[in-house]
């Protein structure tokens, strides 16, 4: 009875099975790095809005520095007349704030950045490729020693035994050749808001 079930997957389809089911644990692990590539991404823009919007403003407190250093100098003005400016460029600052806010959008990079986040905390779908991917090839080299005989029989199943005990060791398969005990890679990713 389990010969003729395993008749079934014999040959080209247990090849099929075995190949898959490496690719398959071989990619799953890049879909939270390709993610977590995202994340830091989206990060890195939001960094990257506020540096050059401060940069901005430091620019335009420099230039209002100069003319306030400019008016006390200037003698010919009035106490008025100086007033007068002074709150002309407070007006200003508070309108190149708010052009600059309008201009680099940090909500909206903070935003896509903490979506990108949430995204990479709740991926799941390599967990349920890899496993895919794990059943397949252990049935592949099940099938495949099963329907052999001698020496090749005992060379399929030393190779089942280890795909089957780095399964239920919880070794996960990578393409950068880093073996990781236990769950799912962890996300290098630095988790600080501001």
């Amino acid at each position: 009875m389990n010969r003729k079930l395993f008749e079934m997957f014999d040959g080209t389809p247990a090849h099929v099975m075995i190949v898959l089911g490496l690719t398959l644990s071989l990619l799953a692990p890049i879909i939270p790095r390709f993610k977590a590539a995202s994340v830091a991404k989206a990060h890195a823009q939001y960094e990257q809005t506020s540096s050059f919007m401060e940069l901005d403003m430091d620019a335009f407190k420099k230039k209002q520095e100069a003319e306030a250093k400019a008016d006390d100098k200037n003698d010919k003005l009035t106490p008025d007349d100086r007033q007068k400016r002074a709150d002309a460029r407070d007006k200003a600052l508070e309108a190149e704030q708010d052009s600059l806010e309008k201009k680099y959008d940090q909500n909206s990079a903070k935003r896509e950045w903490l979506e990108a986040e949430g995204s990479l905390a709740g991926t799941q779908s390599h967990l349920v490729l890899n496993w895919l991917g794990r059943v397949m090839l252990l049935l592949g080299l099940l099938t495949l020693t099963f329907q052999s005989e001698g020496t090749k029989q005992k060379i399929y199943l030393v190779v089942l035994l280890v795909a089957l005990f780095s399964s239920l060791a919880g070794v996960n398969l990578d393409l950068s050749a880093n073996g990781h005990m236990g769950g799912s890679s962890e996300s290098t990713v630095p988790d600080s808001h501001e």
